[in-house]
């Protein structure tokens, strides 16, 4: 298809904008599934944000959608809606590489139980995004698929390892999006990329079909340009799958009235991890929002909470969960990881008994010191990472999930916001984590915050 600039403008929209379009006449479900696809085959080469496009299913999906459309028998607010899909999402059909050269071609019979979900509310799905190896890295490097490039400052990094999901929604190739997230991997990337992710409370989006990092710490998390997007995605995703040990039926509650006074907790006392201007510039207005809102701002001490060594103590565990996972395949055939993957499995292949305990005593430490942090506050807020994006290479990667780990480790529902302070600077975002099992407040609280911030 050929499309102008003026005609990709509607790729702006969010899907609750969408949705008036397409009720008011302005816009097909097929046209916008064309429009998007037009530019994921000018953008993409560039971007690697699509690892497979399945340009004819959209299209018959969104045919559907128009003729739902035109027999008043909509599905929701997704029906009609592009959605991108990371890799490590089984989708019947496709193939579900998680971003592993040797899965280029393992092509699934069966979709994951998100991707039903999907399908039921009528969301057209594009394709599979790019993704760290494994899921196993913050940086969003494949060299099997090629490196992602952030579309907000092409050279730096798109953060991990939903990078794929986050430049498409950053650069308009997609107007939602999913990942999963095990110690931030919605998160980080959706801070560089300048979009909204979250992280739900464990166990309420079902993690069947999904290729493991560690099943208890991972999640499925929706990603989107706008919190009420989020919001909306959220509530298609929840629901409890008897198939899945981890799930749980989440139950609505009724919301409270994001101007009734709140609690709210800001974590101090990281200085060591070297913050940049703009993420305390963004924090801080984060901060003055809130309060001028009227919640109670709480200063939280992080001091002794050792957050880098509890976010590397994760990590740690996730490598030998993959090490055990694909232990046939490293013995027999090593050279089929990438040489930075085979160097995290080979790490975790070496770990005893002991090793694990002094993780596990790490992880503990911070959830009796968050338990003590929330009998005092509702919400926790904190910046999602400790610096804006950085070049590929830079050392911060290590402090990358400094701050998402906290719900990680926690189970807790973690939402990251966008706190632009000018357009052409690097995204900041701060994330509000609540208690488990409240993510419809945090998500409201959130998109108060986001419309005060903008």
């Amino acid at each position: 298809m050929n499309a102008s600039l003026s005609d990709f403008t509607i790729l702006e929209a969010d899907a609750a904008e969408l949705q008036q379009q397409l009720t008011h006449g302005n816009v097909t479900a097929r046209e916008m599934a064309a429009l998007t696809l037009a530019k994921i085959e000018r953008d993409n080469p560039t971007l690697h944000a699509f690892t497979h496009v399945f340009a004819d299913q959209a299209l018959a999906s969104a045919t559907d959608s128009d003729l739902r459309r035109s027999r008043d028998a909509l599905r929701g607010p997704l029906d009609g809606v592009p959605l991108a899909v990371k890799a490590n999402l089984a989708v019947a059909g496709w193939p579900q590489h998680a971003g592993l050269a040797f899965r280029r071609e393992a092509v699934v019979s069966d979709d994951a139980f998100v991707i039903g979900k999907l399908r039921a509310a009528g969301a057209v799905l594009l394709g599979l995004t790019n993704m760290d190896a494994g899921a196993l890295g913050a940086t969003g490097r494949n060299a099997a698929f090629g490196d992602v490039t952030n579309p907000r400052a092409p050279g730096v990094t798109t953060g991990g390892s939903s990078a794929g999901s986050a430049a498409a929604l950053a650069a308009k190739l997609t107007t939602l999006a999913i990942g999963t997230d095990t110690i931030g991997s919605v998160r980080i990337p959706a801070a560089y990329c300048g979009i909204a992710a979250l992280k739900p409370t464990s166990g309420a989006i079902s993690t069947r079909g999904v290729i493991a990092t560690h099943q208890r710490f991972d999640h499925v998390g929706p990603m989107a340009r706008s919190m009420r997007d989020l919001a909306t995605l959220f509530k298609v995703l929840v629901g409890w799958d008897r198939q899945c040990r981890v799930s749980f039926p989440l139950t609505f509650q009724p919301l409270r009235p994001a101007t009734t006074p709140s609690r709210v907790g800001f974590v101090t006392g990281f200085d060591t991890l070297e913050p940049d201007s703009a993420t305390l510039d963004g924090y801080n207005r984060a901060i003055a929002a809130l309060r001028a809102a009227g919640h109670a701002l709480v200063p939280v001490d992080s001091t002794q909470w050792g957050l880098p060594r509890v976010a590397r103590a994760i990590f740690a565990l996730c490598e030998i969960e993959m090490a055990r996972a694909h232990a046939s395949r490293l013995e027999a055939s090593p050279g089929d990881f990438s040489p930075a993957l085979l160097g995290l499995l080979e790490f975790g292949r070496r770990q005893r008994n002991a090793d694990m305990q002094r993780f596990e005593a790490r992880i503990a430490a911070l959830v009796a010191s968050t338990l003590q942090a929330f009998s005092q506050v509702d919400y926790l807020l904190a910046p999602t990472t400790p610096t804006t994006a950085f070049l590929h290479g830079s050392p911060q990667v290590e402090h990358s999930a400094a701050f998402t780990c906290i719900a990680s480790a926690t189970g807790r529902p973690s939402v990251a916001i966008p706190v632009h302070s000018a357009p052409d600077a690097l995204p900041a975002s701060v994330q509000l984590i609540g208690q488990p099992g409240d993510d419809y407040n945090v998500l409201s609280l959130a998109q108060s915050l986001e419309a005060a911030i903008s």
